[in-house]
């Protein structure tokens, strides 16, 4: 939010909904290391209501599917809520935008969108983005994704149409495009250094954003001129950051739980903190949100405190990746994904290695393994990492690590009886010397694992100490950066806190 203005438009905004609650009677808005929060207005009695904001105020399906075509109900949550942010975006943020245009119904949320974040700088899909050229978004996503070349939707043989997000660029300053390059040139470099498992979740969103972007752009080709408007790449990436980073959970659609999310005024800006268990909560008109209990674990809520609520059990990789932020040392529910290196012990055995890797399919074993922070700074080895291991050092007789099809008969083969009774319980251990080799084997792991990190940390400091002379450098020279330049520096260091947090688990684990 630029400034409290918006803050206070929204709330007269609010106020014309029936059954209005005013959320400063016991919250107010301030500006924090998170960018913006709630605080309690005074100490709250358990259980006193705090926020309460009219279903009619939301911005989900079943308040979005009238103002659209029924072409356009065929998209899901995240696209049609993606799609219509895009358009208010470019209907009033444009350069082009007049603030005496003519109001439409589509209009009737934009006091509460016009609070939303207009960047997302340490969010790995803004990264993926913006180090992009003019260019290179026209190719990656055309408006016509059907398209085999430049030749639009318009007609065949014409030039298509013109992204209007990317034809604002041509018209930046020579010192805005070089602010633009000095980005793009970091986000490429962020995107390196991200560790494994942040890489991971965010390749798997862009590819989410990639496939919305087509699904909405085909639909708005066919059906858009019912609509009225337009929206470009740029448009629709702050409307997919801002739904997949601030919705929430609400029952629009029991037969597609995908599609049960909102977005919700002021509730939005409340905070995530590890292991509190008060939620939002849907009542029959509203959805609201109290102080805690008499028999929650949370604190009491006192004057200033922050009001916060637990996003989820996550993992700062999976925080960092979705929301752009990371707990630290103090996330219990920090882990290490150790799967490739597991995986390549198992290769190492050839083919008694991959007939092993079978059972541990079958049995549903094999993946998501993980080395995992506890409480008090602990970090164990999972449960699937262990079963695998202990299949690993299980030596087979030579005529079944020779067979063919093992596979469809190993699992209740009497050599693999030691191994299924410590899965089922029935044992704690295959034998003294097995389990002497997995745990040698998992040190060698941890010890890997410790490396890479410490490797990741080094060129995290690497670009660091280059950044910090290239900010002096244009600091002696008044060059331009820009804010999102700054938030490069605290997306680094976001990026060293899980580096940082997978040397320590690893170390924990293998010095356990």
């Amino acid at each position: 939010m630029s400034n409290d203005t918006e803050w206070t438009q929204l709330l007269a905004w609010l106020a014309t909904f029936p059954g209005h609650v005013d959320p400063e009677k016991h919250v107010k808005l301030v500006h924090n290391a998170a960018g913006r929060g709630l605080v309690a207005r005074g100490d709250a009695k358990p259980s006193t209501l705090l926020i309460s904001i009219p279903h009619a105020a939301l911005l989900n399906l079943r308040t979005l599917r009238p103002l659209y075509p029924k072409p356009f109900h065929s998209l899901s949550a995240t696209q049609l809520l993606s799609l219509h942010l895009a358009r208010q975006f470019r209907r009033h943020l444009a350069p082009s935008s007049s603030s005496s245009q003519k109001r439409e119904p589509h209009d009737k949320w934009w006091p509460f969108l016009a609070t939303l974040p207009r960047q997302f700088a340490t969010v790995p899909l803004w990264w993926a983005v913006h180090r992009r050229s003019a260019e290179s978004l026209a190719a990656d996503f055309p408006l016509d994704p059907d398209a085999r070349s430049g030749a639009g939707a318009k007609g065949k043989g014409k030039a298509g149409p013109v992204d209007p997000s990317l034809a604002e660029l041509a018209h930046d300053s020579v010192e805005a495009r070089q602010a633009r390059r000095t980005r793009a040139t970091r986000y490429a470099e962020l995107r390196e250094l991200m560790p494994h498992g942040v890489r991971r979740r965010a390749v798997e969103i862009e590819r989410r954003f990639a496939e919305d972007w087509a699904a909405v752009r085909r639909v708005w080709n066919a059906h858009g001129d019912g609509v009225g408007g337009d929206f470009g790449v740029l448009d629709f990436a702050l409307g997919f950051l801002n739904v997949n980073t601030r919705c929430i959970w609400f029952n629009v659609d029991p037969g597609n739980k995908d599609n049960n999310l909102t977005l919700c005024p002021v509730i939005d800006m409340i905070n995530h903190a590890p292991r509190r268990m008060t939620k939002p909560e849907s009542l029959l008109s509203t959805l609201s949100f109290s102080s805690p209990t008499h028999s929650s674990s949370d604190p009491a809520l006192r004057d200033g405190d922050e009001l916060c609520f637990s996003y989820g059990p996550h993992e700062d990789a999976m925080l960092l990746a979705e929301y752009g932020f990371v707990v630290g040392r103090s996330n219990e529910h920090n882990a290490v994904e150790i799967d490739r290196f597991v995986e390549a012990l198992f290769d190492a055995q050839g083919r008694e290695g991959e007939l092993k890797r079978q059972v541990l399919e079958d049995e549903g074993y094999w993946g998501d393994m993980t080395l995992q922070s506890g409480p008090d700074d602990s970090a164990s080895a999972s449960w699937r990492v262990l079963v695998a291991l202990r299949l690993l050092h299980l030596r087979l007789p030579s005529h079944l690590a020779a067979s063919t099809s093992l596979s469809l008969s190993l699992s209740g083969h009497d050599a693999l009886a030691p191994w299924q009774h410590v899965v089922s319980g029935a044992a704690e251990r295959i034998s003294v010397g097995n389990e002497k080799v997995v745990q040698g084997t998992l040190r060698g792991l941890c010890g890997a694992v410790e490396k890479e990190a410490l490797a990741g940390l080094a060129r995290c400091a690497e670009v660091r100490a280059r950044w910090d002379k290239e900010a002096a450098a244009a600091a002696a020279g008044k060059k331009e950066g820009g804010e999102e330049v700054d938030e490069s520096g605290a997306s680094l260091s976001m990026l060293e806190t899980v580096w940082r947090e997978e040397a320590r688990i690893a170390k924990a684990v293998g010095g356990s």
